[in-house]
């Protein structure tokens, strides 16, 4: 196990841009299951699941059990609620270096298919993960400030009770405080909150929307600016080149 880290590790160690893993040391990965638990290969060798499936897919001709398996059906309640579509498939094919956040070597790509109630199914192939991002999060920044002595239960509660938001979608919302001297992201990732904050070592966020709701949509794109103490509305970034949609 040391030894095969050991390649890993230097592999990381290259220079930039780096290609992705060579073959060889992913077949040294396949023997090491043998004598290891995969939870343990990979949390020693830093891989994903995702990574270590579609890699034995590719070289061993075995089925990329993670793009194959079938979502669950929806439940009655769920499917009860007022939306166009039920469920969503995601297939994932190529690899994507996660030692490098900078630079995609090889970025993955994503399937999606939507199936509706009726059965009949909407098709969307060639999807950058960017792409899913978007449509999988959307961004609520809370206009009226908070007390920043809540934590993740009363957050919960502020998004559900006060802004009529759930907080269990995927949303991610946006908060900051009366002196605006600190940012606060809350979102549901399927088993768990995250609750981050920011708080800034000098001066205070230099925008925030003044609006009659009690929400304002962002894009990632602008979050960022404003999460750097920028002005969103101000900032200079390109439209985007071609809108991803339904086809």
């Amino acid at each position: 196990m040391e030894a095969v880290k050991a390649k890993f590790e230097a592999w990381r160690q290259r220079p930039k841009p780096r290609k992705p893993f060579p073959n060889k040391l992913w077949h040294d990965v396949f023997r090491l299951q043998a004598q290891y638990k995969l939870t343990k290969i990979l949390t020693t060798l830093r891989l994903t699941r995702a990574q270590f499936m579609h890699k034995r897919a590719v070289l061993l001709g075995e089925p990329d059990c993670l793009a194959e398996k079938t979502p669950p059906k929806p439940s009655p309640s769920r499917a009860s609620v007022a939306t166009d579509f039920i469920s969503v498939e995601l297939a994932a094919t190529g690899m994507v270096n996660h030692q490098d956040n900078k630079q995609l070597v090889s970025p993955m790509v994503f399937g999606i298919e939507l199936t509706r109630p009726d059965d009949k199914v909407l098709k969307i192939h060639q999807l950058p993960t960017s792409a899913v991002d978007a449509l999988i999060h959307r961004l609520l920044l809370a206009v009226n400030p908070v007390d920043f002595r809540k934590g993740i239960d009363s957050l919960i509660a502020l998004c559900q009770q006060h802004l009529n938001e759930d907080a269990y979608s995927g949303t991610i919302f946006v908060f900051t405080n009366k002196r605006r001297i600190a940012v606060k992201l809350l979102v549901y990732d399927g088993q768990g909150f995250w609750l981050c904050m920011k708080r800034f070592s000098q001066g205070q966020l230099k925008w925030w929307p003044k609006a009659d709701t009690r929400t304002y949509t962002l894009n990632a794109q602008a979050l960022q600016v404003l999460l750097y103490q920028g002005h969103p509305q101000r900032a200079a970034m390109s439209d985007d080149w071609k809108p991803v949609v339904v086809q």
